[in-house]
């Protein structure tokens, strides 16, 4: 489903942080959205060092993530990124049509895993709203399980998790 000028708008604009070090890829993606007249800001770094730096400045809404950068290997940049914004979602952005690859990183905390290959508007708009949404009922449930929501104070199963972890 195409976004358009008749669909509610959302109440602010979200901000992406695009990590790829391919300028044409980028240049893609940041069309993508732009063409659709979306609600997104992008802002477009080239290494997994730049997005750990952009992201002690600033926060985002969603990340997408290419594999292949020139300062990291595998889903080290993954892990990296988790780390400086852990409630950040990170959606896997790649060109590698690997399952057994996709399966990995969303184990290992990816939400999604698409393929540049094929990209377009109204998937690309999906997966970030569906990861965004995910993340949010991720941080409530953990919430709900680990505090009382009246007083907002740890509740008896956190306050002996954090006992153990002394």
């Amino acid at each position: 489903m195409a976004r358009s000028a008749l669909a509610k708008a959302p109440e602010y604009i979200q901000n992406v942080l695009l990590v790829e070090d391919n300028s044409s890829d980028a240049y893609m993606v940041s069309d993508i959205m732009n063409h659709a007249g979306s609600n997104y800001k992008v802002t477009h770094v080239e290494s997994q060092s730049q997005a750990i730096e952009i992201l002690g400045r600033q926060s985002f809404d969603v990340c997408l993530l290419d594999l292949s950068l020139p300062d990291a290997s595998g889903f080290s940049a993954l892990v990296d990124i988790q780390k400086y914004s852990p409630g950040m979602p990170v959606l896997i952005l790649t060109g590698l049509n690997d399952k057994g690859l996709a399966k990995r990183a969303v184990s290992r905390g990816a939400q999604d895993y698409l393929l540049k290959d094929g990209l377009d508007g109204s998937g690309l708009f999906r997966a970030i709203d569906y990861a965004i949404e995910r993340k949010r009922i991720e941080i409530e449930l953990f919430l709900r399980a680990n505090f009382d929501t009246l007083t907002g104070i740890a509740n008896r199963d956190m306050f002996i998790n954090r006992l153990e972890l002394s």
